[in-house]
């Protein structure tokens, strides 16, 4: 025989089961609108570890910027008898005054890998993104400066082409592009953690930056 006990768990199981099902109804209407988050003034900003912003102006987040990627390059590239990667270009070095963020971001969404058909997935990625958590998410994303979908379909990644999915997300995406040298496109051990990590140092430095 059943016991109360699991009758009662089964019950519970099945009411969460049924509101988790409604909840996703509800976020794939056309008419829904993400809670609205708690605004604060960026000046009055404290990151989730309690620090405040390292840079306050232009030329101080150019120079913060800067020593964060070299010292990520330098890194990867140390136990290579050749230059492995290197920074093609980036716009980590942007001033508080240059990003719409209305509010601590609640989500860090990490991306890394080539660029393919990034242009056609952004739409679902910004739409979860805004449906989650209206505003109060940071984008960053690390990537290869050869991104197209093979041999007969190349795709050079150039600062325009990003700079245009930035304005896509509202300026809250932050990239960085490396030149591959040597081993790296085709020795995935190294691939992989290298993007990870960036992908990872990008939001690190960020934090840092504005206190975010």
């Amino acid at each position: 025989p059943v016991s109360v006990e699991s009758q009662r768990k089964a019950a519970l199981r099945a009411k969460r089961i049924a509101e988790i099902k409604e909840g996703v109804k509800k976020r794939a209407s056309a008419d829904y609108q993400p809670p609205t988050p708690n605004v604060h003034h960026p000046s009055s900003f404290r990151s989730v570890s309690g620090i405040g912003a390292k840079c306050s102006d232009a030329r101080g987040c150019q120079e913060f910027a800067t020593r964060a990627v070299e010292s990520f390059v330098a890194r990867w590239n140390t136990n290579s008898s050749k230059v492995t990667i290197e920074s093609y270009v980036h716009n980590v070095h942007r001033a508080r005054s240059e990003l719409q963020i209305p509010c601590l971001p609640r989500v860090w969404l990490l991306l890394s890998g080539e660029y393919r058909t990034f242009k056609d997935t952004r739409y679902s990625i910004k739409t979860m993104l805004e449906r989650s958590v209206g505003p109060c998410y940071f984008v960053t994303f690390l990537l290869g400066h050869e991104g197209g979908l093979g041999p007969d379909r190349p795709l050079h990644v150039t600062e325009a082409l990003l700079d245009e999915d930035v304005a896509f997300f509202d300026t809250r995406l932050t990239y960085l592009v490396l030149k591959h040298h040597a081993r790296a496109p085709s020795d995935k051990w190294y691939v992989k953690p290298l993007h990870w990590v960036g992908a990872w140092m990008l939001a690190e430095t960020l934090q840092q930056m504005h206190g975010i």
